[in-house]
């Protein structure tokens, strides 16, 4: 698969009802939402990477080892 962050290659380590979790050697362990696809597939926008990076970053230092994008992260563009 694609990373939906970065668009290198990543793997779905699984696909749960309500979200993808992805690793990705770029970006690193994460999930998102199937409501945040939606809206991302709905309105064709794309990450803001470096915004989306730094989020995961801020996440990860807050203890969560695979932070969760929803549909209201804002992470876009």
């Amino acid at each position: 698969m694609r990373c939906y962050i970065c668009d290198k290659d990543a793997d779905q380590v699984d696909s749960q009802r309500d979200a993808d979790l992805v690793d990705c050697h770029s970006c690193g362990s994460y999930g998102i939402s199937r409501s945040a696809l939606s809206v991302l597939h709905a309105n064709a926008y794309v990450f803001n990477i470096a915004r989306t990076l730094d989020w995961l970053r801020q996440e990860r230092k807050a203890g969560q080892a695979r932070p969760m994008i929803h549909s209201q992260s804002g992470l876009w563009d």
